[in-house]
């Protein structure tokens, strides 16, 4: 792909800002557009938005345009690059897919209207693939299973008695199930040593602390905000356990880098956690966010689960193994 060039539309976020890092050795010219108003609710956005991007691509004349999030992202970018021609790659992120067309008719039909009329799609868990057919049941649409891949950490640690969670602080993430259910932990004998340590940071940033306080496990509980890339590797390498109960997720990064790092998951029961994670074996599935699961999960086989995590990382979930997988769809779309 040397003799070619990518462009790729997104948020601004750290995934599409990921994607470009991952994608920008393998064309001769790689350009991101972020920062342009995806809202559906400003009326200058509806024609200004299209408009800005078809400028841009009939100038940079790109051979592939990828587009991330089945959105307004979507929406605006297809309407601005179908009229030129240029081959299309759809990538699902997840709430995009399960969460926004279930909101009103309108999210749905915007959400089918991006699904019919890309020209092939990718998303990192065959749950969610299924979930994007099932939205326009009419059409047959090609879907690569691929992710945005992790880069295995240098950083080695001895496990120590941490568990590790780094999700948004917001209401999707449940980070305060996962306090609850720490305090039922805590709460059993010979456990004092066991901390958990809670990164990032969000809305209910301050509920949570409060919550820690309420629930008399703020000593054993460190708040540490949003880390460094170093920082986050270091959490992983030290904690044994690593826990991400969302009520909705595709395949997650940070999951996928707690495992490189030998964490044994504590996971939500989601399509997309089952894919990675065998129950009982390399990791644990929580049924019931209300139980004391933690408790539960402190009962398997460490050694083992840590060593089988990390071989399927190596064979899946790498950067350089999902690269390739964009490469052969971008080839086998040219192709045509």
């Amino acid at each position: 792909m040397k003799n070619k060039k990518l462009l790729i539309i997104g948020s601004a976020s750290v995934h599409t800002e990921n994607f470009f890092q991952l994608m920008k050795e393998d064309f001769n010219e790689v350009k991101l557009i972020t920062d342009v108003n995806f809202s559906l609710s400003s009326l200058s956005a509806q024609w200004n938005t299209p408009r800005k991007i078809r400028s841009f691509a009939k100038q940079f004349n790109p051979d592939i345009v990828h587009i991330h999030q089945v959105n307004s992202v979507a929406y605006y970018a297809l309407k601005a690059i179908l009229p030129l021609g240029i081959p299309t790659v759809l990538t699902a992120w997840g709430s995009d897919i399960y969460l926004t067309p279930h909101r009103n008719f309108l999210l749905k039909y915007l959400v089918r209207w991006n699904l019919k009329h890309a020209q092939t799609f990718t998303a990192d868990s065959y749950d969610l693939a299924q979930a994007m057919q099932a939205l326009i049941p009419e059409k047959k649409i090609d879907i690569l299973v691929a992710n945005f891949g992790i880069n295995l950490q240098p950083i080695q640690a001895e496990k120590e008695k941490v568990f590790y969670s780094n999700r948004l602080h917001k209401k999707l993430y449940r980070v305060d199930f996962i306090l609850r259910a720490f305090a039922k932990f805590k709460s059993k004998p010979n456990r004092e040593e066991w901390k958990l340590i809670v990164g990032a940071v969000g809305e209910e940033t301050d509920q949570l602390k409060a919550l820690a306080a309420e629930l008399n496990i703020l000593s054993s509980t460190e708040f540490v905000g949003w880390l460094q890339q170093e920082d986050n590797a270091r959490n992983y390498a030290k904690a044994t356990y690593y826990i991400s109960i969302p009520e909705s997720d595709a395949t997650s990064i940070s999951v996928l880098e707690a495992m490189a790092s030998g964490c044994i998951p504590i996971l939500s029961n989601l399509p997309s956690s089952v894919e990675w994670v065998s129950h009982g074996t390399t990791g644990f599935i929580v049924e019931d966010i209300q139980s004391d699961f933690i408790s539960e999960a402190f009962e398997m086989n460490l050694s083992h689960a840590s060593e089988l995590n990390k071989q399927r990382i190596e064979r899946d979930g790498t950067k350089e193994a999902n690269r390739k997988k964009f490469i052969s769809l971008y080839e086998k779309l040219l192709s045509k």
